[in-house]
C-alpha cells in the first residue's frame, strides 16, 4: 500500500528529481554540462522591419531599428563556453572580442540571427548578439547551434533592446523535451501560478479534513450517526486521475489511496459523475447515479472487514431515490446540478463548487478561470457534498492547467519551431 510522504521527505525527493532532470539524457544529449540560464530577446519577425543591408550592428536594436523582440526569461542555453567578464574600455569604446556558441533544443523556439541574450554578473548585464543559426541533425535528437558575439556590458545597451520589446514570456525548463509548451506568455504564466496556488491550498485543506491515515483513504466521518463513510468511487477517481499530485503536476510521486475491489465497481463508475467529468460528457445525464445508500463491509479482502472495524460503511450509488428495499436514499449528487448541466443553465446553482465545475464543463477553461477565486477559500465545509465535490474541483483545475500548457493556439506563433519551418525558416 502506498503511503503519503511528509513535507520534509517530499521536498528532499523532489530536490533529487530536479537534479536528475537537470542531468538527464534529455538535457545532456546536447551538452556535457548543465545549461546556463539567460534572459533571451527573440526577434518577432512578423512585427520587425529591419533593413538587412545595415552595416552598423547597433542599428539592429533600439528606437532607430525596425527590430521588435519577445523577451523570454529563464531560457537554458547548452554548451555555452566559460565567458570572460573582465571587460575594459579604451578611448574608442569597448575593448573586447568575445565569441562563442551554444545549443538549443528544437521545441523551445526557433532562434534567429540578431537575437540577443543577457547574462547578469556582478550587477552588470552582459549582452550578447546571435550572429548565425544552424539546425544540426546528427541524430534524431536535433538541435540549434548558434554562434554569438559580445555586444554590451552596461544598462544603457540593455535599455536599447528593452525599448524594442513587444511580448513577455517565460521558459519552463520541465517542459523542454515534452509535448507541452516550453514557452508561455507572462499572462499564461501568471494564470498557471494562480492555479497551482489555489489547487495546492484546496488540496491541503481537503486532505487535512478527509484523509484517514490508518486506512490510507479519503473518508467522511458522520460522527455519532453512522461512523465513517468510505466511497470507493471517489477514491478510485483520485487514484486514476492523480488528483492529489502536488504543485506543478510534474513530480515523480503518485499518491495511491486504498480502493476496495468490488465486482460491480466498473459498471457503477461508468454511471458516476466522475466518468462524465473526465470525458466532458453531458449526454444522458439522467443515467448518472445521484443517490446513495450505505452497507457494511462484507468483502473478505476488505481492510475494514479484516480489522473488524464496524464504524466504516460503504457508499453504494443508485440512479433512483428509492433503494432496493424501499428505503429512501441520501443525495449523492444534487439533482439540480445535473439538471443545470443538462439545460446548460447556471442560474439556479448557488454552491461555489458546483458553479465552477459547471462553468468548466459547459463553457471551457477560460470561462472557469474568470470565477476561479470563488473556490479559493481557506476553510472548506466538512460534509458529504464537499467530500464528493472538492476532488472534482481539483481535477478540473488540473485539466485547466494542462489545457494551457498544451494549447499552442494561444501561443505566439513566432515562438513555434514548426511555424518557422513551414515559413521556410530564417537562418
Amino acid at each position: 500500500m502506498a503511503k503519503w510522504l511528509d513535507q520534509g521527505e517530499f521536498v528532499n525527493q523532489n530536490a533529487r528529481i530536479a537534479n536528475t532532470k537537470l542531468h538527464s539524457p534529455q538535457n545532456t544529449r546536447i551538452g556535457a554540462n548543465p545549461p546556463m540560464m539567460v534572459t533571451y530577446y527573440h526577434i518577432n519577425s512578423e512585427a520587425s522591419s529591419v533593413n538587412k543591408g545595415l552595416q552598423n550592428v547597433e542599428q539592429l536594436a533600439g528606437a532607430t531599428s525596425g527590430n521588435v523582440f519577445n523577451k523570454i526569461v529563464n531560457v537554458p542555453l547548452w554548451d555555452i563556453p566559460q565567458l570572460e567578464y573582465n571587460v575594459g574600455e579604451d578611448e574608442e569604446g569597448l575593448d573586447v572580442d568575445i565569441e562563442g556558441s551554444f545549443k538549443l533544443p528544437p521545441n523551445v523556439f526557433h532562434p534567429f540571427p540578431d537575437d540577443y541574450f543577457v547574462i547578469d554578473h556582478a550587477d552588470r548585464p552582459y549582452v550578447y548578439r546571435v550572429t548565425s543559426v544552424n539546425y544540426d541533425t546528427p541524430t534524431t535528437n536535433g538541435f540549434f547551434r548558434c554562434e554569438f558575439e559580445f555586444w554590451s556590458s552596461d544598462h544603457i545597451g540593455l535599455k536599447t533592446i528593452e525599448d524594442s520589446v513587444q511580448g513577455h514570456y517565460h521558459c519552463i525548463m520541465d517542459h523542454i523535451g515534452t509535448s507541452n509548451k516550453a514557452v508561455v506568455s507572462d499572462d499564461d504564466f501568471a494564470v498557471m501560478h494562480k492555479i497551482r496556488t489555489i489547487r495546492e491550498s484546496l488540496r491541503k485543506e481537503y486532505f487535512d479534513k478527509y484523509y484517514d491515515k490508518q486506512y490510507n483513504a479519503i473518508m467522511y466521518n458522520r460522527f455519532s450517526v453512522t461512523g465513517y463513510l468510505y466511497d470507493p468511487l471517489v477514491n478510485y477517481f483520485c487514484n486514476t486521475e492523480r488528483v492529489f499530485e502536488i504543485d506543478d503536476f510534474n513530480t515523480a510521486d503518485c499518491y495511491l489511496l486504498y480502493v476496495e475491489k468490488r465486482n460491480f465497481h466498473a459498471i457503477e463508475y461508468e454511471s458516476s459523475i466522475y466518468d462524465r467529468i473526465i470525458h466532458r460528457d453531458l449526454t444522458d445525464l439522467s443515467d448518472v447515479c445521484c443517490y446513495y445508500d450505505l452497507e457494511s463491509p462484507v468483502n473478505d479482502v476488505s481492510i475494514f472487514d479484516f480489522n473488524k472495524d464496524h464504524r466504516v460503511k460503504y457508499v453504494m450509488c443508485y440512479t433512483n431515490p428509492i433503494g432496493p428495499f424501499g428505503n429512501t436514499l441520501g443525495e449523492y449528487i444534487p439533482k439540480n446540478f445535473l439538471n443545470a448541466l443538462d439545460l446548460k443553465s447556471i442560474d439556479k446553482l448557488k454552491d461555489r463548487y458546483e458553479r465552477f465545475i459547471f462553468t468548466y464543463m459547459v463553457s471551457g477553461w477560460k470561462a472557469a478561470m474568470s470565477i476561479i477565486e470563488t473556490v479559493n477559500k481557506r476553510r472548506i465545509p466538512y460534509d458529504m457534498h464537499t467530500y464528493i465535490f472538492v476532488p472534482l474541483v481539483l481535477y478540473s483545475l488540473r485539466q485547466i492547467y494542462n489545457e494551457i500548457i498544451c494549447d499552442t493556439s494561444i501561443m505566439d506563433e513566432e515562438l513555434l519551431f514548426q511555424y518557422s519551418i513551414e515559413k521556410g525558416g530564417k537562418q
